[in-house]
């Protein structure tokens, strides 16, 4: 063992080393006399104050940092602990983790096998896991510790953009199971608080029930369709209808391509407008005839607009076993006059599938 201006010294039978640098060419052994308990090294700073001890037990004590680094950086003075590396709590030969935490037996009631364990600071803090950006909390999970919520597990994000991060409460598991998405009381076991967007189907046990794909009440449009041309009566608006479209038919062709399904189902509103004169109204899916229906100028209710006839909707329903990727709904009348005098229109149509 060396040093650079380095010096021992015995004083009451205590060795003392002193000196800036010290330098071990060999390892070296310190043995503490552990029979009384309080046998301690300790690395103390120029105000002798301990820094560092290590005792006859092998407990360590810091004051400051604690770094272990590849490169040799020191800790500066706002770090507690830092690694550069992987950490390994309960098991070993792992190389592809920065924290793995492993227990003998996870269970999952209160054991001293349990794998990690949070905890709040007080009697009635959540304890909570963090995950931030920049400084900026962007997300967590937590546990609610409140009177009548407690075992709730909460996760939270980030509603808004730095610099003012809004974080708040998006989902809730409460302790009875019950899911809770934008609510933080769900009476089901699943409750949304808001709109559901599906790409799959719902199933009732193992029967898939029909989902909507498709829905045009040609508001802003009719899109897609074969004949584009809209009209009012009283409150609807609708594709075809009064002084637009009687003769004749008109369709689109709607894209299921990735949409797996072996059932459509097409629900629409058909509008027999003023003086039909047992003319035939219908509506093909698919190339199949699935609704028709004879009409006269005296069927209906009252007259909602256009002539003095009386005016008529009908809820049409149909469904038909399909797979292909693309899907025909035309509508149609076998009207021979124009559409001034007798003329029909759709409105709310709709495509389902399963």
């Amino acid at each position: 063992m060396t040093g650079k201006g380095v010096a021992f010294f015995l004083i009451f039978g205590i060795w003392l080393l002193t000196g800036p640098d010290l330098i071990l060419a060999a390892d070296i052994t310190a043995t503490l006399d552990s029979s009384d308990g309080t046998s301690s090294f300790s690395i103390k700073d120029s105000a002798a104050v301990s820094q560092a001890a290590i005792d006859s037990d092998g407990n360590m004590t810091l004051k400051g940092g604690f770094r272990l680094d590849s490169a040799g950086a020191e800790c500066i003075s706002s770090e507690t602990l830092i690694v550069d590396g992987n950490v390994y709590i309960g098991v070993t030969n792992v190389t592809d983790r920065r924290l793995l935490v492993a227990g003998p037996n996870p269970v999952v009631d209160h054991t001293p096998n349990d794998l990690l364990e949070l905890r709040g600071l007080g009697v009635w803090s959540n304890p909570r896991m963090l995950f931030t950006e920049g400084g900026n909390i962007q997300g967590g999970i937590s546990v609610d510790n409140q009177a009548g919520n407690k075992g709730d597990i909460l996760f939270y994000t980030n509603s808004s953009d730095y610099p003012s991060p809004s974080v708040t409460e998006k989902m809730r598991i409460r302790y009875n199971g019950n899911v809770g998405i934008g609510t933080q009381s769900p009476a089901e076991t699943l409750e949304v608080a808001g709109n559901v967007r599906l790409s799959g189907a719902i199933k009732y046990n193992a029967l898939p029930d029909f989902r909507l794909v498709y829905r045009d009440d040609f508001q802003s449009g009719a899109a897609g369709w074969s004949m584009t041309n809209r009209s009012t009566l009283g409150p609807c608006t609708m594709l075809g209808g009064y002084n637009t479209f009687s003769i004749g038919s008109f369709y689109r062709d709607f894209d299921l391509t990735g949409i797996t399904h072996t059932e459509v189902l097409v629900r629409l509103d058909y509008w027999l407008i003023d003086s039909w004169d047992g003319e035939q109204a219908y509506v093909e899916i698919g190339g199949i005839r699935a609704w028709n229906q004879f009409a006269n100028q005296t069927d209906g209710g009252p007259d909602i607009g256009g002539g003095v006839w009386r005016d008529m909707v009908q809820a049409v329903e149909g469904r038909i076993s399909h797979t292909g990727n693309t899907l025909r709904v035309l509508v149609g009348s076998t009207l021979n006059q124009t559409p001034d005098d007798e003329s029909f229109g759709i409105d709310n149509v709709e495509v389902w599938v399963r």
